[in-house]
This record gives C-alpha cells, sequence and structure tokens, in this order.
C-alpha cells in the first residue's frame, strides 16, 4: 500500500517549492529521499518479477516507456514558457545529464528533473545490484554513507550529499535490503544515520558553520523514511483508491513547478494552495491523457 504515500511524497516536494522551508529544515528533500528508498524497494520487487521473463531489455524498456513520455511531455510543454539553449534543450531531452548541471551548468527546464535523472542511473545499475550478494550491498552501503560523510568537505557538496548517485546510493541499496529482509544491516545504518544526524547538527551550529544542511535533510528524510517503507511493505492488500491516489503521485512530481510558473504568469493573484490545487487537477489530465495511454503499452509490452 504505498500509493497515498507515494502522493504525500509528491506534496511534499510540492509546497517545498512553493516556500514551504522552516529554518532550512526542507520536507522536500525528506520527501526525495522516501523516493529514493522506495524505490529501491520497489525496483528490485519490479526485476525479479521481469527478468525471468523479458529479461534485462524488458525490464530497461518497462522503466522507459513509465518514465520518458510523461516527462517528455512535461519538458516540451514547459520549454514554451522557459525558454533555454537548444543544447541544454537535449540535455533535458536526454534525462541522464542533468544529474551533472552542477558541473555543467546546464539549465533544468522541469527543476524536480536532476533527482529524476539521479533515479534513472540508479535504474541501470538495478540488475547488477538485485543479483549482487549481500556482502557486495554492504561494501557499497558503507562506501556511499562514506561520501556522504565527506561531502561538506568536497567541492559541490549539494551533489555529493544529496543530488548525485555516489553519496546517496546508500538510499536505494536500504530498500533493496528491505526486500532481502537484512535487518541487522538496516539496524546499523539507521543508528549511524542518527548519530550523523547529531553531528551534522553540531557541524551547522554557530561554533563550527560546517554547510551540513543539506545532510542534515538527508538524514531526517532516511530515519522517517526507512521504518515507513518497512511498515507499507507489510501491508499487502492492494486497493483501488491507494493505487489511483499513487498515480497521481508522479504527474503531480512533474507539473508542480511548471503549473506555479504558468500561473504566476497569467493569474498572480493565486495563493500557494490555489496553485497546487491546479497541479493536482493538471496532474489527474496528465495521468489520463498522457501517462496512462503509456502504461497500456508498458503492460503490453511486459507479455
Amino acid at each position: 500500500m504505498f500509493g497515498a504515500y507515494r502522493l504525500v511524497l509528491a506534496l511534499l516536494v510540492a509546497v517545498s517549492h512553493y516556500g514551504l522551508i522552516v529554518h532550512g529544515f526542507n520536507p522536500g528533500q525528506w520527501a526525495v529521499i522516501g523516493f529514493y528508498l522506495l524505490s529501491g524497494f520497489l525496483m528490485s520487487r519490479q526485476f525479479k518479477k521481469l527478468a525471468p521473463q523479458s529479461g534485462l531489455r524488458g525490464f530497461y524498456i518497462d522503466r522507459a516507456l513509465r518514465i520518458l513520455p510523461l516527462y517528455w511531455f512535461v519538458t516540451c510543454v514547459s520549454f514554451y514558457f522557459i525558454r533555454v539553449s537548444w543544447t541544454d534543450f537535449a540535455q533535458n531531452i536526454a534525462l541522464l545529464p542533468l544529474n551533472y548541471a552542477p558541473f555543467t551548468h546546464a539549465q533544468i527546464i522541469v527543476s524536480p528533473a536532476w533527482s529524476l535523472a539521479c533515479e534513472a542511473h540508479f535504474y541501470i545499475l538495478v540488475p547488477l545490484l538485485v543479483m549482487a550478494p549481500s556482502r557486495v550491498l554492504h561494501l557499497l552501503l558503507f562506501a556511499s554513507v562514506s561520501v556522504f560523510c565527506a561531502s561538506p568537505w568536497l567541492p559541490a557538496n549539494a551533489f555529493w550529499a544529496y543530488g548525485g548517485l555516489p553519496g546517496i546510493l546508500f538510499t536505494f541499496l536500504s530498500g533493496i535490503l528491505i526486500d532481502r529482509g537484512e535487518w541487522r544491516s538496516l539496524r546499523a545504518i539507521y543508528v549511524l544515520l542518527g548519530v550523523l544526524l547529531v553531528v551534522f547538527l553540531a557541524g551547522k551550529s554557530a561554533a563550527l558553520k560546517v554547510p551540513t544542511g543539506i545532510n542534515i535533510n538527508v538524514a531526517i528524510g532516511y530515519l522517517f523514511a526507512l521504518p515507513l517503507t518497512f511498515a507499507l511493505a507489510r501491508l499487502s492488500p492492494k486497493r483501488n483508491w491507494d493505487q489511483v491516489l499513487g498515480l497521481l503521485s508522479f504527474p503531480l512530481f512533474l507539473d508542480h513547478v511548471p503549473v506555479r510558473t504558468v500561473c504566476h504568469h497569467y493569474f498572480p493573484s493565486l495563493g500557494p494552495a490555489e496553485t497546487l490545487a491546479v497541479a493536482v487537477f493538471s496532474a489527474a489530465v496528465l495521468l489520463v491523457a498522457v501517462e496512462k495511454p503509456f502504461d497500456q503499452i508498458r503492460y503490453w509490452a511486459r507479455k
């Protein structure tokens, strides 16, 4: 029963972009970590489900049909309002290069797309990670946490702490370990992230002034998301209302910033709540007009 949970995460991302950030505590960043951890869990199950039937190619086609048509549609529509160079537009269409925007300085048309690009990198690695023995995953997990810990002292520290796969891979791997039932390892990493949260809070204090704001939000997001994902994974019954709510999450995740741009341009009197309502309505339209038809193609391709 992850549908309502995914919609709540998408709403948190939206309200953070609409200004709900209090003293540096960013619910949108917490939600992105929730998406990453949930993706690790679901992709582990999805690969094991699809690989025996259609192999690696079937898994990659399934993922491409899941994210690219709607993403391309929102990007092309947004391009009308957010003009960028054709080089940047090509990078936006390719998606993967957007994960390196802190270094290439490419202008992102749909602002949350950098995290979708990070997730797409993970999709490429899913077959290797799901088939890898647990000891390899443990090694990769703690290597990723090491990069995360060192990120405040690295150039473009936000990339290593939050935006790029090396420092955030541990969140995806935690989802895979939930699917495997590796509770001992998960308890260890959970305690470690709790300790790191205290350390990062201390580092950001007035005395030290270490740039650990993103690290704090990542740690908070992880500490919330891990037990929630574990609990929801045990609620096996599927409900139609839950699935419908979940289907709204991806279009809302993509459209809420373009909707805000359009509303500010044509309807400047709308407040954040009204703009969010428009974004949810727009997400429902995108679901019916774009996502549903391509989902039918995706389900056909599985067969």
